[in-house]
């Protein structure tokens, strides 16, 4: 794993390789992002990025209509 330091517009990042240094001393400022990379070859995040192997849950739609609150009559009280 390591560390990133990003600024708000994804600009120059910074490897954070030093334990023992200060964040300020990479120049952090407000709004930037520490990002986590997970270097690991082996590791389960590698296999949850493939989206294509979760089952996905399909409701009828008249399921979806017998539901008590759901978009569509939201969108009918408004119009």
């Amino acid at each position: 794993m390591s560390l990133v330091l990003k600024d708000p517009n994804n600009q120059n990042p910074i490897l954070l390789d030093n334990d023992y240094a200060e964040l300020g001393s990479f120049g952090a400022e407000n709004d930037y992002i520490i990002h986590c990379v997970d270097e690991d070859p082996n590791s389960i995040l590698k296999q949850l990025e493939d989206v294509s192997q979760i089952e996905k849950y399909v409701m009828s739609d008249e399921d979806y209509d017998k539901l008590p609150m759901n978009v569509r009559k939201f969108k009918k009280m408004l119009f």
